[in-house]
């Protein structure tokens, strides 16, 4: 199910990576699990957190038999209307997968969101703390992107700015994937993974874990002398999207 303005009914469960058979994989699309039903079907793109929304990235990959199954989806913890449990038994219905899967399903799911179990109670706090914490360091973090999909690799580094809600992953993945003639299934892979070290460099100021990223922090101290990056950083911070 993808994310809705208000009065829309309940969507597909995912769009999906369904290797089950030899069938032909579909592309996705960004996505919200917004857990809401009503009986509609319609889908929608995001671009972020909405208002009362906390997205946690959450990826499956789930093999049995001959069947497997991949995605990627943000799951909006905040959003109570439909439990793990009850998502992963219309997952299966859906893919018609037997019901020992909806077990392993559940456990992916409630691994991830425990992963990030300290950041998610915090913003729901919403107390007065978030702002020392968020200002009281850099906020300009290194993003790393290193993702093959389907025969391609997508490498790439950039600044990003923790505090700027304005610009979503998923819009920047849209962007880069419309330049570059991305498939959206990398668009996906792209989102989810500035999500996650989004997410992880969030939990560690909370935490105190900060010395684990600090090779990926970017010194807002440091005077700014051009506009370019010297030639020996070129490399690095230059985007490759080859076979």
């Amino acid at each position: 199910k993808r994310k809705h303005s208000e009065g829309e009914g309940e969507k597909d469960a995912t769009e999906r990576t369904n290797n089950e058979n030899g069938s032909s994989e579909p592309e996705k699309s960004i996505k919200v699990v917004s857990r809401q039903v009503d009986g509609s079907n319609n889908n929608s793109e995001v671009r972020g957190e909405g208002i009362g929304e906390l997205l946690i990235p959450v990826h499956l990959d789930i093999a049995g038999g001959a069947n497997r199954f991949s995605d990627s989806f943000l799951w909006n913890v905040n959003d109570d209307s439909l439990s793990v449990e009850k998502f992963a038994n219309q997952l299966c219905i859906e893919m018609d997968y037997p019901p020992s899967y909806e077990s392993v399903i559940v456990k992916a799911i409630d691994a991830q969101i425990k992963k990030y179990e300290p950041l998610i109670q915090y913003k729901q706090n919403r107390n007065k703390e978030k702002e020392k914490w968020i200002t009281d360091k850099n906020n300009i973090i290194a993003i790393t992107i290193n993702i093959t999909c389907n025969n391609m690799a997508y490498r790439d580094r950039f600044e990003w700015n923790l505090l700027d809600e304005s610009f979503s992953p998923e819009l920047f993945a849209e962007i880069v994937g419309a330049d570059l003639g991305m498939t959206k299934e990398m668009q996906v892979s792209i989102a989810h993974s500035i999500r996650e070290q989004i997410c992880d460099h969030l939990q560690a100021r909370i935490t105190g874990a900060v010395h684990k990223y600090e090779d990926d922090i970017v010194d807002q101290n440091d005077v700014v002398r051009s506009i370019f990056r010297s030639s020996s950083e070129v490399e690095d911070w230059t985007p490759s999207y080859v076979n």
